[in-house]
């Protein structure tokens, strides 16, 4: 696997299941696009002045990733080795629908492709209703503004459902 990854693989020793696959899927899937927005809208905020802050701890982040199975990041390890071609083909097909701002078209190919293995829910749903408390408590004390992965967005468990639930009117930004 090393070898056909060119990837010294003794640097992944005490590494997570799910940390060893997100690090290999970026690692071969790796586009010119993939910009890391959230360093850049700190760094707007930083410039400004403005406060940042964050809806979830890196633990909260860490462990919501924990909450799918290894045998379903071994799967999904397995298939980055021997279908390069097709999980490069899935990452460009999310990155045209992003770039579209088609979030119902991600969150759809995202559920298609089952990237984690039905758990969704642990790594959306959880997380979106979790963070809806955080959200709320900070736009009672001021003007704010969140960002969040796109796939976060859309679907019954999607923090615009969930923010609308709650009263809240949202609309898109572009």
């Amino acid at each position: 696997m090393a070898r056909r990854l060119r990837f010294d693989i003794e640097k992944l020793h005490n590494a997570t299941p799910a940390f060893t696959f997100y690090a290999l899927r970026n690692m071969i899937t790796y586009c010119k696009d993939n910009t890391n927005y959230t360093d850049i809208i700190e760094g707007l905020a930083a410039q400004q002045g403005l406060p940042t802050g964050n809806l979830e701890t890196p633990t909260d982040a860490v462990n919501a990733q924990m909450l799918v199975p290894a045998t379903t990041y071994s799967r999904l390890i397995m298939d980055i080795i021997y279908e390069t071609d097709r999980i490069k083909r899935q990452r460009e097909e999310q990155m045209d629908l992003y770039k579209k701002q088609d979030i119902m078209g991600m969150y759809n190919a995202h559920l298609q492709n089952k990237e984690v293995g039905g758990s969704e829910q642990a790594m959306l749903g959880n997380r979106n209703r979790r963070w809806i408390p955080v959200i709320k408590a900070a736009v009672t004390l001021e003007q704010s503004f969140f960002c969040v992965g796109a796939l976060q967005l859309p679907g019954d468990e999607g923090l615009i459902t969930l923010l609308r639930k709650e009263g809240f009117t949202v609309t898109a930004v572009r």
